[in-house]
């Protein structure tokens, strides 16, 4: 994401990530088949200081037998 632009055209360059946290996972009933994610995100940028990002991941199941 980060090497992609989401943070704003300076992510592309001079970026290290220097915290990665999974702060929470659900699956289940409540999510039906995706996986849920909530995941604290530390990014250094070029030149400037270490940012914390809050994100919220829903990944599709991987399980070919839910369809696509």
């Amino acid at each position: 994401m980060v090497a992609h632009g989401s943070f704003g055209n300076i992510s592309r360059h001079g970026v290290k990530t220097t915290k990665c946290k999974v702060v929470h996972k659900a699956t289940g009933d409540d999510h039906y088949t995706s996986t849920i994610l909530f995941i604290n995100l530390e990014v250094k940028f070029e030149h400037q200081a270490t940012q914390t990002y809050s994100l919220f991941v829903k990944l599709k199941p991987e399980n070919p037998a839910y369809g696509k």
